[in-house]
């Protein structure tokens, strides 16, 4: 048996554990991660991976994944949509994203995903009740469409400072090979110091610019996921506010429902400190290993 690294597991510990699947899915990250090792492995005679064989895999699973956080929501609103208990729908909803906001990242995604629920159900109350070309929905999309400019913005600047650490590490790592064969050399010679020294040293110029790198690219990870979830939510909320095998009260009450969880996601996401100087991304390189290592150990398994 040989430890595997198992992107799904990896990348959901890392950024909200299982908790957060039934609510945002598998990530679409992962999900290329996943696709990609096992076509690798299925196609190791040929070494050639098919691109649009690729694509269309990550495609179905993506819609099943939309499919699923859908129904997911559907079944958390029933108290509020047909129960027509807000109060106690409130509380519920409150007492699980205080469970929620324990997991990794947690109060963050929170964020993320109350965010993104207010704007969808506000889109649509704003197209049902006012008429599609009111000033509530123009305000309503402009609001979104501002939403998701910021967190594009957000992720390309944060891609472009990956950019410049990734560069940084591979010249540390070739200056650290380069003064790893000079001293080499150097204790061929009879002068210099041992190769088990070198290895050390060489060891801790790249380990050091690695703890540097670490927090922007765990900054990078999380701009993405937060624009996958932006892309995903936004379908998901179409399949459960646009569902046509309901009356149109209900899809209202849905929509009502949503913004009312979406506000309850937010509440307990600044509660917990969700905004605190973005501690979860810019802290200390030690803090960023430590979740990067914590998610990988979790992840492996044995095949």
């Amino acid at each position: 048996k040989t430890a595997q690294l198992d992107p799904s597991t990896f990348f959901s510990l890392l950024f909200g554990s299982e908790r957060f699947v039934p609510w945002t899915g598998e990530l679409h990250m992962a999900q290329h991660m996943d696709h990609f090792s096992k076509t690798l492995t299925e196609e190791t005679e040929d070494s050639e991976v098919d691109p649009e064989k690729l694509g269309k895999r990550v495609k179905r699973r993506q819609h099943r994944r939309e499919v699923l956080c859908a129904v997911h929501i559907r079944d958390k609103t029933e108290r509020f949509v047909y129960g027509r208990d807000e109060e106690g729908f409130a509380e519920q909803m409150r007492l699980e994203a205080h469970d929620l906001a324990k997991a990794q990242f947690g109060p963050e995604l929170l964020a993320a995903l109350g965010e993104i629920y207010q704007l969808r159900a506000e889109i649509y109350l704003a197209n049902e009740l006012n008429g599609r070309f009111s000033l509530a929905k123009r305000m309503a999309s402009l609001k979104h469409n501002v939403s998701l400019a910021q967190h594009g913005w957000h992720f390309y600047s944060s891609a472009a400072g990956s950019l410049l650490r990734a560069k940084r590490v591979y010249s540390a790592a070739n200056s650290a090979q380069a003064l790893a064969k000079k001293r080499e050399a150097d204790s061929a010679s009879g002068g210099g110091a041992g190769s088990d020294e070198v290895d050390e040293e060489t060891a801790k110029i790249v380990e050091s610019a690695l703890d540097d790198a670490l927090p922007t690219f765990l900054h990078t990870a999380w701009s993405y996921v937060v624009r996958d979830i932006d892309s995903t939510m936004k379908n998901v909320g179409r399949k459960f506010l646009q569902d046509k095998s309901v009356p149109w009260q209900i899809r209202v009450r849905r929509a009502q429902a949503l913004r009312r969880l979406g506000q309850v996601f937010v509440e307990t996401s600044q509660a917990e400190g969700a905004h605190q100087t973005d501690r979860s991304m810019t802290s200390a390189a030690e803090e960023a290993k430590a979740k990067l290592q914590e998610a990988m150990i979790g992840a492996m398994k044995e095949k």
